[in-house]
């Protein structure tokens, strides 16, 4: 596994706590430029390694190499040089002001008196650009909503500026845009300078868009994988294989695997099919592959009316709206 590209390389470790092994064997490695998603259902240790690999738990065996160097070789200074960790714990700083928190990423640059110099001002500044938090630097903690807090504590990381960046959960607080947002810019740190960014997410669609690998978690094993033979090797579908979801690579999200009383054909314009298919499974009716089925229907568009075509056996409904449609399935399941 040596290789100078590689910033962290992991080699048979073994974790866990209170002296209960939860994963072990783990044996994945993470190089520069290198966005890395660590993905897995609730309580599988996405958290816990993590924290392992931020030495705020210890490894139970196995190797934990951060620059080809042990981590436990490293002095408390040096390591802060190399690994900066955002949890989703609360701050407990309410009066400090955001700018008071970024600076705090300095701590292992600074001297005895934590000076800071006109280069560690730059760092800090650009920092908070880079997390959009610039137009907050002066409010205080107690101020913000949890995704700007989320936002400060990642500045902060930047600010450390060190190549391994751990992200527990970063959009667990954040809206959609501000979702896209974070891993475009997770994507930018990545690609435009020598940093790694390893982080634990639940929301698997844009971890799949954004991420050069991804680490998954399941029956307590990590295995190391591309998006692409992810979605391929039909793997993303045992994540969580105990909840009935099913990742429709088609359409980039997952879905129920449901049975359904009543099922039809469908077949009509991409976006089209994209909403009657999603209203008539809400309502309960199942959409099929099979074009022998009994019920069919055909989305027909002219100019600006949409006529939802309902064929049954040699019977056509024309239906001018979906509720008239769906309302006409529905007899189908009593």
């Amino acid at each position: 596994m040596e290789n100078s590209n590689q910033i962290l390389q992991l080699v048979n470790l073994e974790i866990g706590f209170k002296g209960k092994s939860i994963l072990n064997n783990i044996t994945v490695s993470a190089g520069v430029h290198e966005l890395v998603a660590l993905i897995g259902a609730n309580g599988t240790g996405k958290s816990t390694l993590l924290r392992t690999i931020a030495a705020l738990m210890k490894k139970r065996g196995g190797e934990l190499l951060i620059n080809e160097v042990e981590i436990e070789k490293y002095k408390p200074v040096a390591l802060a040089k190399q690994i900066s960790f955002v949890s989703t714990e609360n701050v407990g700083a309410e009066q400090m002001k955001v700018k008071e928190i970024v600076m705090l990423g300095r701590f292992p640059f600074t001297n005895w008196l934590g000076k800071l110099s006109k280069e560690d001002e730059l760092v800090i500044s650009e920092a908070m650009r880079d997390a959009g938090i610039i137009h907050l630097q002066n409010k205080n903690i107690f101020e913000l909503s949890d995704g700007e807090r989320q936002r400060v504590m990642i500045a902060r990381a930047l600010a450390q500026s060190t190549p391994l960046i751990l992200l527990d959960e970063p959009t667990a607080f954040l809206d959609i845009p501000n979702k896209f947002e974070l891993f475009r810019m997770l994507r930018k740190q990545t690609s435009e300078s020598e940093k790694t960014i390893i982080f634990s997410t639940h929301d698997i669609e844009l971890a799949l868009e954004f991420s050069d690998k991804i680490w998954i978690i399941e029956e307590k094993n990590l295995s190391e994988i591309t998006p692409e033979n992810l979605i391929m090797d039909g793997k993303i579908n045992t994540i969580f294989k105990q909840n009935n979801l099913k990742f429709n690579p088609e359409h980039w999200n997952f879905s129920y695997d449901e049975s359904y009383q009543t099922e039809v054909f469908l077949e009509g314009d991409k976006a089209l099919f994209l909403l009657t298919k999603n209203a008539l499974k809400r309502n309960g009716i199942g959409i099929t592959e099979n074009k022998n089925t009994h019920l069919i229907v055909f989305i027909e568009q002219n100019k600006n009316q949409i006529h939802w075509v309902l064929k049954k056996e040699n019977i056509k409904f024309v239906f001018n709206s979906l509720p008239e449609l769906i309302q006409t399935l529905k007899k189908e399941t009593l």
